[in-house]
């Protein structure tokens, strides 16, 4: 939810703690072009908003309603609905992908490397 004062914002808050669901306030207060969808976002992931929206969404518990988040666009109260764990992978499951592009650079380099050699070697025409 995006609103222009904190004042603006905290009595909302108010309104969502006092029963109103996020998605009516939203539709309802909400300057921000979600507001057609109660707010929602969808999913995305670090780097992709703003540094105070996202250390705030970041650090939200799932299910609560943040206080207001200042940022260059307003005064935000922001509902994270679910998170993602970072997909992390082990080194086991990607070695064999890191050696192929590895390998392949490698050739590459040595193919490019010969074909500089030939030139220098021979006279060359490109057309």
């Amino acid at each position: 939810i995006l609103v222009d004062s904190e004042e603006k914002a905290l009595d909302i808050k108010k309104e969502i703690d006092g029963g109103l669901s996020f998605e009516d306030a939203a539709k309802k207060y909400s300057s921000c072009p979600s507001k057609e969808r109660g707010g929602d976002l969808g999913e995305f992931p670090r780097g992709s908003m703003v540094k105070e929206f996202e250390n705030a969404a970041f650090s939200l518990p799932i299910g609560s309603v943040s206080s207001p988040v200042k940022t260059q666009f307003g005064y935000h109260l922001i509902l994270v609905t679910k998170r993602k764990d970072d997909n992390v992978s082990s080194f086991e499951e990607v070695k064999t992908t890191i050696y192929n592009n590895l390998l392949q650079q490698k050739q590459s380099q040595v193919y490019f490397d010969k074909i500089e050699e030939l030139k220098g070697i021979y006279n060359v025409e490109m057309k």
